[in-house]
């Protein structure tokens, strides 16, 4: 199984680094993924004023277990940010 622990982990302690321009990471979805890809990720959006712009790419379908639109749209709402989402983009 996928364990988004690392990346949440990794993703607070950027944001907390003076310095850092911008936040890349990305969300995997599927089989042997989480059965929550997003939640802690939400807490960490959410818990200051983000320093720095945060782009994330859902790698995913709506045919996966978690299907990919609920959680852009979580994502997306978590944060005024744009997420660069393959050939899309969600202001």
């Amino acid at each position: 199984m996928i364990d988004p622990g690392g990346r949440d982990a990794a993703v607070a302690a950027a944001l907390a680094e003076d310095g850092v321009a911008v936040v890349l990471l990305d969300v995997v979805l599927g089989h042997g993924g989480s059965s929550d890809p997003i939640g802690g990720l939400l807490a960490v959006l959410g818990a200051r004023p983000l320093p720095c712009p945060v782009v994330a790419h859902v790698c995913g379908t709506d045919d996966d277990p978690i299907p990919r639109a609920p959680v852009v749209d979580a994502l997306v709402a978590a944060v005024e940010a744009r997420f660069a989402l393959g050939e899309d983009v969600v202001p």
